[in-house]
């Protein structure tokens, strides 16, 4: 895919999540919380100096468990392409490669809402196969998820994040053609931005619902929006 037009810098939340995996990994998650063990949950940047030469059973039998975070959003899963998959409780369950020839349930309603498309990871063996006009296929790697973040997650845990994307939507190409997508630096990882809470005070919080209540109601009155808010 070759795209000529000059993108428009965006950002969109992605949800983050981190699930086990049967091989080693930068992240280790402690199972054994107590103060003889370790009072930390995370273990982060020790593997590849103290565990790559311990077998995976013993590693666990230590009280510890391989991980990878995963970064997923609502957007369109498409054949070869990665997602993470949820059970009726929510909690994500596995990894799956999106294989329509096999199982169609990513695209078909009500199961695809259990379905979620990976747009980033600390796994560096997911790949899928991306045709590329004239080129045919290119083998394409799903984008890595910095070192940077995987310190700042072990150390502070967070469900969601912002990541940049190229939106192509210059004039030169039809509405239908307009794309969105992940904006990536020299090494394949994304850009990502921590979401900051904001705190809103009751008077901005009725303000803000009055300026907007034609969508609500046009005859709510600022007295119904402060009641509401103290429910």
């Amino acid at each position: 895919m070759v795209l000529k037009q000059k993108p428009i810098k965006m950002k969109k939340r992605a949800k983050v999540h981190l699930l086990p995996t049967d091989k080693a990994s930068d992240i280790l998650v402690n199972t054994y919380i107590n103060e003889t063990h370790s009072t930390s949950k995370f273990v982060v940047g020790v593997t590849k100096d103290t565990l790559d030469q311990i077998p995976i059973e013993e590693v666990e039998l230590r009280g510890y468990k391989y991980q990878h975070l995963y970064f997923i959003n609502d957007e369109e899963i498409k054949d070869e392409e990665w997602f993470v998959q949820f059970n009726n409780a929510n909690e994500p369950v596995d990894v799956r490669q999106a294989d329509s020839s096999k199982l169609n349930d990513f695209r078909e309603y009500p199961y695809n809402k259990f379905c979620k498309k990976i747009i980033a990871t600390t796994d560096p063996e997911l790949y899928y196969k991306q045709q590329n006009g004239h080129l045919g296929q290119a083998i394409i790697q799903v984008p890595q998820i910095p070192q940077s973040f995987i310190e700042s997650y072990c150390k502070k845990p967070v469900d969601k994040v912002m990541v940049e994307y190229d939106y192509y939507a210059d004039g030169k190409i039809s509405i239908l053609d307009r794309i969105m997508i992940p904006k990536l630096t020299s090494n394949n990882e994304i850009i990502i931005h921590h979401i900051e809470e904001k705190m809103y005070s009751e008077t901005e919080l009725i303000q803000f619902v009055l300026d907007n209540r034609f969508r609500i109601d046009s005859d709510t009155t600022r007295q119904e929006i402060t009641n509401w808010i103290k429910k």
